[in-house]
């Protein structure tokens, strides 16, 4: 630390004690040099000097204690203050001289001044005692006691004043933890000191004789607090590696919850403020907060990951399993027999205020102190840090937040403490987030999932072959036009037919989530298909549960891992390639294909089925929405009460099979009223329906009874006409488009509504032998926009109405 950089109280003190230190030497100088004194003081002067190199430095207070001190005292005692002053000011010039590692300027005029002006206060002290400098033991008894005293107290006061105003500790704290211990080292230099005078009595050499003894006296007591200070350097030492590991077990905890990266060092500097705040000054007990607060989440590492990662609300099921996590916590670190309550407080530290906490619903001040303190740094940094299934919230709203669960959740009286110190705690948090270990295998993990991202990412259209093109396009197509109105019995098989010509595989399967945590077959064809229908697999568990739990594909991935828990030989599957169906940031299952070899799925094998699983994951949705019809009420539609779509299948599995079965012809009629949309917009969801209504009461009553009306999409019907064939269904489309043309849909601002639609026909056995082929048969026989000049029925089997004028 600079000149510049010390407190203005320090500058000032270092200034007084040098504008106080000259006068003093000035006065001993003109003292000593006008005043009769024997000779033996120059010898004691002489020895003051010399054994300058033998000291003691005590890094807990920062200073040094020589043997030369001895001499020093000896002085004041036999002489008087101003021959002691003098050697004083000769000692502690050479001790900044001569001393390892040389002061700066300003701390060496600091120990010179400070060191003059404790001399001239003790030695007055003892010659007002002991004004005669009466070497008689009885007359030195008092004033020596009274000299170590003033000695100690002065000169490791001015000190620690010093030291505590540039660390800003309190100074009779720092004097009181660093100082005191030194008592035992001044008074070695007093009773040293009277052993000198004792001596000098016989000879004024005499001094020079004691000088091996008061070196031994000296030695002994260097090596006994040499020891001392290996032994507290030892246990320093096993603090500090206690600490780091403990750290290095929180960092690991920070390692698997990607989401929290530094929140341990930020709650330990929130808890250990907050803890001071509180007045608690039992090193235990702080001890048992800041390992509490690096180790609170430490039962994380028996939580599944994806649970922990998941980007979205948890499931109830999955929030049981997060709440182990706390007595989880308290079980490990019980193991470890901490001295001291970190285990109690890992365990409690999401209790609540009110009570309705875990995982013990502990109330009020019935929670200890410990996890009261961490669970308010926790969730206040929780709170200000963004995570996958929420956004950061600045200061002001992170308070206002953490008030309004005061009384609820947390203590109310420390909430109110943390947020008086909240610049100050924020201060300290803010710099433990800087002071984060930047750990290098997280930064390669990021390198390694981007260049991963790149490699797998979707090829664009128009890198695929054409084919493959092509039939995406198709596929596209059937999912967000017939497919959505399937259920997935009927619509996953077509998908699997057609993803074959995509993807080569040996076996299919799509697994959707139960909702409760477990991914059930739907449909599976192929090797082992049978066996496929009937797994259950758990959220993360097997290639499928770990693709739906993390939202990320595997490719070429041993599929012995899928079946690891089934009986059977699975060996002859070779590879594996899993994609989670996604959406609205929902994986509700997933598409997993399994290859016998020579099969290796490539890069484009992985984007197309990307591509595709977008597609299909909506598709899915959509039939997950629909309720399995359980009464003839759950078969009709609302609004036009015709049947709901769920019931096509229904009917037309009966019709076909009965059309087979006397070789009678069945026709699907679909009416396609395409410009709903727009009417919506303009004339309001009331309109909409009333159109729909109309059409469907129209429809019914031009069908017979013998046929059905199915509402299909949103602005479509599908009528399946039993007993009629091609030509007939045309010619019946023909006159069903006479009567719309004069029959209004509605009225709106007076108006009558005519709507415009398309219509299309297909036919058994002539356009398919199958509903889905029926359907697909519709579907390519839709007219694309009409050309000028085209005539009624232009287009074959399709009858657009109203006709154009």
């Amino acid at each position: 630390m600079t000149w510049r950089e010390l407190p203005n109280k320090l500058r000032i003190y270092i200034i007084v004690l040098a504008a106080l230190a000259v006068p003093v030497i000035s006065w001993s100088t003109w003292d000593v040099a006008h005043t009769p004194v024997s000779s033996g003081w120059i010898v004691l002067t002489v020895l003051t000097v010399l054994t300058v190199p033998f000291f003691l430095f005590l890094p807990s207070a920062n200073a040094i204690v020589g043997i030369g001190d001895a001499y020093v005292v000896a002085m004041a005692m036999m002489f008087g203050p101003s021959p002691c002053i003098i050697a004083t000011l000769c000692h502690s010039l050479t001790a900044s001289v001569l001393v390892p590692n040389r002061p700066k300027m300003y701390r060496a005029v600091f120990n010179v001044s400070s060191m003059v002006c404790v001399a001239w206060i003790y030695s007055h002290t003892y010659k007002l005692i002991n004004p005669s400098l009466s070497p008689n033991v009885p007359d030195m008894i008092l004033p020596a006691v009274a000299l170590t005293v003033t000695f100690f107290v002065f000169n490791s006061l001015s000190t620690a004043t010093a030291i505590a105003w540039a660390s800003g500790e309190p100074i009779l704290v720092f004097w009181a933890r660093s100082c005191m211990p030194l008592a035992i080292d001044f008074s070695v230099s007093a009773v040293s000191a009277s052993l000198i005078v004792g001596l000098s009595e016989l000879n004024e050499w005499a001094p020079l004789a004691v000088a091996p003894l008061v070196g031994v006296v000296w030695g002994w007591n260097k090596v006994n607090k040499a020891k001392a200070m290996e032994a507290e350097k030892h246990l320093k030492e096993q603090e500090e590696l206690y600490l780091r590991t403990v750290e290095s077990l929180g960092l690991a905890v920070d390692a698997k919850d990607q989401t929290t990266y530094g929140h341990i060092h930020r709650v330990r500097a929130y808890a250990m403020g907050l803890a001071r705040l509180c007045g608690i000054k039992d090193k235990n007990e702080l001890m048992a907060i800041e390992t509490g607060s690096l180790l609170h989440d430490i039962g994380k590492l028996a939580i599944d990951d994806y649970i922990l990662n998941k980007p979205g609300r948890l499931s109830k099921q999955e929030f049981e399993k997060m709440k182990m996590h706390a007595p989880a916590g308290h079980e490990i670190l019980q193991q470890i027999k901490f001295p001291f309550p970190v285990a109690e407080y890992v365990r409690h530290h999401h209790e609540r205020w009110d009570g309705t906490g875990y995982p013990d619903g502990l109330k009020g001040e019935a929670i200890p102190l410990g996890a009261r303190i961490i669970s308010i740094s926790d969730a206040f940094d929780a709170i200000r840090s963004a995570r996958p299934y929420k956004l950061s919230f600045n200061i002001q709203n992170s308070v206002g937040l953490l008030r309004a669960q005061a009384g609820t959740m947390y203590d109310p009286n420390l909430v109110e403490l943390f947020v008086e110190h909240l610049d100050e705690l924020e201060a300290r948090a803010t710099k433990a987030a800087e002071e984060t270990p930047q750990l290098k295998f997280r930064k390669y993990f990021e390198k390694v999932d981007l260049a991963l991202a790149s490699d797998s990412a979707s090829p664009p259209p128009s890198s695929l072959p054409t084919a493959a093109s092509a039939e995406l396009v198709s596929l596209y197509e059937f999912c967000h036009s017939f497919g959505r109105n399937l259920d997935l019995p009927d619509a996953l098989p077509i998908v699997a037919r057609r993803l074959r010509r995509l993807v080569p595989f040996t076996t299919i399967a799509f697994f959707i989530d139960d909702g409760e945590n477990n991914l059930k077959a739907a449909f599976a064809s192929g090797k082992f298909s049978d066996v496929v229908k009937s797994m259950t697999i758990g959220l993360g568990k097997g290639i499928s549960g770990w693709v739906a739990a993390y939202r990320k594909p595997i490719v070429n991935t041993g599929p012995a891992l899928e079946f690891q828990d089934l009986e059977g030989d699975f060996t002859s599957l070779t590879d594996a390639l899993v994609v989670p169906l996604i959406t609205g940031g929902d994986c509700i299952g997933t598409i997993s294909l399994y290859a016998e070899a020579p099969i290796f799925y490539s890069q484009m094998h992985l984007g197309m089925m990307q591509l595709v699983a977008g597609q299909v994951a909506s598709l899915v949705a959509e039939a997950l929405k629909r309720t399995k019809p359980s009464s003839d009420l759950a078969l009709i539609d609302p609004v036009t009460e015709a049947y709901r779509a769920g019931y096509l299948p229904i009917a037309g599995a009966q019709m076909l099979a009965a059309a087979q079965k006397s070789q009678s012809p069945l026709s699907l009629l679909y009416v396609d009223l395409k410009d709903l949309s727009n009417l919506v917009s303009l004339y309001g969801v009331q309109t909409g329906e009333l159109v729909l209504k109309k059409a469907a009461e129209f429809l019914k009553s031009e069908l017979r009874e013998t046929d059905v009306l199915v509402r299909y999409g949103h602005q479509g019907f599908v009528a399946l006409l039993s007993g009629v064939g091609d030509e007939r269904a045309r010619r019946y489309a023909q006159g069903i488009q006479r009567q719309i043309r004069i029959t209004p849909l509605g009225n709106a601002g007076g108006h009558p509504i005519l709507t415009v639609g398309q219509t299309a026909v297909a036919s058994y056995p002539t356009d398919g032998t199958t509903l889905i082929s029926l359907l697909e048969s519709v579907q390519r026989n839709l007219p694309g926009p009409s050309k000028p000049g085209e005539d009624e029925g232009a287009e074959g089997n399709i009858v657009e109405f109203p006709p154009r004028i």
